[in-house]
């Protein structure tokens, strides 16, 4: 997920640039973005370490499994980015509109498929 954030439109440095809950800062990236939110000046943030990304993302994902756990009419969903096959046969399973009703009946109509992806990818270090 950080290696994906970080290749698209440089997210990871936009999350540093703004308060967000569960995000914990350095004193120095908070002062930062502090300064970048009131002064609306062109400032360059504080970069966010793997860790920080690491530790917010397992936090989000826990606040939204529990909030689909306390509200049941909602669903959730997740799905492997990294399993292409995987995710479009899941996806297909729950969102194929019902092809016996088709008059080739043609199960490998498909459509969805990946539209945001970097054409830049940036390796970044792996985190122990």
């Amino acid at each position: 997920w950080i290696r994906s954030a970080t290749n698209w439109h440089r997210l990871t440095t936009r999350f540093a640039m703004f308060l967000m809950p569960g995000l914990v800062m350095t004193p120095e990236q908070l002062q930062r973005a502090i300064s970048i939110r009131d002064t609306n000046m062109k400032k360059i943030p504080i970069k966010l370490s793997d860790v920080q990304l690491a530790k917010w993302w397992c936090g989000h994902v826990l606040h939204i499994r529990e909030y689909v756990k306390e509200y049941p009419s909602h669903a959730l969903i997740e799905l492997d980015l990294y399993d292409s096959n995987g995710t479009a046969s899941l996806l297909y399973d729950l969102f194929q509109a019902n092809t016996d009703a088709s008059p080739n009946n043609n199960h490998t109509l498909c459509y969805w498929g990946q539209s945001n992806k970097s054409k830049k990818i940036v390796t970044r270090k792996k985190v122990h």
